[in-house]
């Protein structure tokens, strides 16, 4: 990467943990077998979506950041449902190559089978390079801001880190065994290096489901820590999911409420929103050595 180049990415000045950490160098542009000859003009954002609309908010959020620079000529976003839709992506982007950050919370069966597929299906596959970044999802500094939302919980709340659980509610699939790897590790991570020795992993769409993972837990409070991207169609069944009775803020960032054992819960905004994921985006696109070469030919990502 030129200096010039360097000079041109993005300083982000935004609140929370990104406005305030320490600025890392960027990473060197290689030229080694798995990074291509020139930076792509397009980046693409790729993220699951939902029915409603919602949970494309953040990510246009980031998409628009990412525009007020000239890293890319175009920055693009795509979703599993919504619009436009994976398959579309190489009719939209210029140039002869574009770089497809998937933004999924885990290495599972949307990066691994769905992304590549609807990319290879597509009429124009074959026309442009497709580069594929790290899922952001496996970036460790994602735990480290549960951690962080952990312990400001704590001392916000006045709660005893012994009479308190957390649950890191990820999404899961039973269609990929290791959809639930991200959440797991993050629950461990937590129990290790938190407050809070009572850590959980819970799943909308696998087991243990969060009712589940509470039976047989005697705390007096929870934390929710919704390992999502956006809320999108589940803000409104978090409260449901786990029983409370009477929950409030379940139109905003945060929902608070009781269960029928007077248990009283917390149900942070979903990590995906947290400025950190700025930061990890911001910190993939600069590192094309980790990028993996799309071959249309066996419908699957590789390194070239």
């Amino acid at each position: 990467m030129t200096a010039k180049r360097r000079s041109q990415i993005p300083s982000w000045n935004v609140g929370g943990a990104l406005g305030r950490r320490r600025r890392r160098s960027p990473l060197p542009y290689g030229r080694g077998p798995e990074a291509p000859p020139t930076l792509p003009k397009s980046l693409v954002l790729a993220a699951h979506g939902s029915r409603c609309g919602g949970a494309a908010d953040a990510l246009e959020t980031i998409a628009g950041r990412f525009r007020q620079f000239d890293m890319f000529q175009q920055v693009l976003t795509s979703y599993h449902q919504g619009q436009p839709v994976f398959g579309q992506i190489p009719e939209l982007v210029s140039g002869d190559s574009v770089v497809v950050v998937p933004v999924f919370l885990a290495e599972g069966y949307y990066s691994k089978k769905v992304l590549p597929r609807e990319l290879t299906r597509a009429p124009l596959s074959r026309s442009i390079d497709i580069w594929l970044t790290p899922v952001v999802g496996c970036d460790s500094r994602l735990r480290s801001a549960l951690l962080g939302r952990v312990r400001s919980r704590i001392r916000q709340l006045g709660w005893n880190p012994e009479r308190t659980a957390v649950v890191v509610l990820g999404h899961g699939t039973p269609r990929s065994s290791t959809s639930s790897r991200t959440t797991h590790e993050a629950a461990a991570f937590l129990r290790s290096e938190g407050p809070c020795k009572t850590v959980l992993a819970a799943f909308l769409d696998d087991i243990p489901t969060p009712r589940e993972a509470m039976q047989g837990t005697d705390a007096d409070h929870c934390i929710v820590l919704p390992f999502l991207f956006g809320s999108g169609d589940h803000a409104g069944e978090l409260a449901q999911l786990f029983g409370l009775v009477g929950p409030s803020g379940c139109d905003s960032a945060e929902i608070t409420g009781r269960d029928s054992k007077d248990r009283e819960y917390v149900i942070d905004r979903p990590v995906g929103e947290d400025p950190v994921l700025v930061e990890i985006i911001e910190d993939l696109v600069q590192s094309p050595h980790s990028w993996r070469r799309l071959d249309s030919s066996v419908g699957a990502a590789h390194v070239s």
